[in-house]
């Protein structure tokens, strides 16, 4: 109970400060769907997400009552205050790594499309197999098997990261700074909870028939689903 109470009200706040609200305004916040981006300082960085990426997620998405924002874990937050946190995201994303393991907090009592819980895991261009397989999911990525989280995965590309440490090989990989082109995230975001409604709702909820899109294909995104759940599932 009091859980979900800190939720909302950290959601509130979230939505007060972005959009600077006074406390007289009415915001309903479970009408608003939470993506968050996981940041990084100490190594695995993502570089340009507060400038580049965190103002065109809201540019785009706002408008359809979406709120992107990110997450710093390496504040020494209460563990309950992580809990809280996470309680409020719909989405999270961010690079394979042990802070993604703090998404089974986020708590799925879906009855509606849009209250399914979601985690994009970012797959490291030159990290060893066990950070991303396409085939299975990934050493971490296993906490999500047939959980109610839709897991899924996008490999980063080539640019991803510097000459430098691409020329380093796996060896590099857990230090490796990294960025992401805005366009393939939109495209997974748009695929997993915008177009037809949603990849559960354009398969009729049957996680079964839930197949990657063409247009990652023709775009040669690498990109896995290892964990697919839907209402009735």
């Amino acid at each position: 109970l009091y859980i979900h109470r800190d939720s909302n009200t950290w959601k509130y706040a979230q939505l007060t400060r972005h959009f600077n609200l006074t406390t007289n305004n009415e915001v309903d916040v479970d009408e608003w769907f939470f993506i968050g981006f996981y940041q990084r300082h100490y190594r695995r960085t993502w570089l340009e997400l507060e400038k580049v990426i965190l103002p065109k997620c809201n540019a785009k998405y706002n408008a359809l009552k979406i709120y992107c924002t990110s997450i710093c874990l390496e504040d020494h937050l209460h563990s309950r205050d992580v809990v809280v946190m996470h309680r409020a995201f719909d989405m999270v994303i961010g690079i394979h790594g042990a802070h993604l393991t703090d998404a089974i907090w986020m708590h799925n009592d879906a009855r509606r499309q849009r209250q399914l819980k979601y985690v994009l895991e970012l797959l490291p261009i030159n990290g060893p197999l066990w950070t991303a397989s396409l085939d299975t999911p990934t050493a971490l990525g296993i906490i999500f098997w047939q959980s109610r989280l839709n897991h899924v995965g996008l490999q980063l590309s080539n640019t991803s990261i510097t000459e430098k440490d691409w020329k380093r090989g796996e060896g590099r990989w857990y230090k490796s700074d990294f960025k992401v082109q805005w366009e393939r995230l939109r495209d997974v975001i748009d695929y997993l909870i915008i177009e037809d409604g949603g990849f559960c709702n354009k398969y009729n909820d049957d996680p079964r028939q839930i197949k990657v899109p063409r247009l990652f294909q023709h775009k040669q995104y690498n990109f896995a689903i290892y964990n697919a759940y839907c209402n009735g599932s």
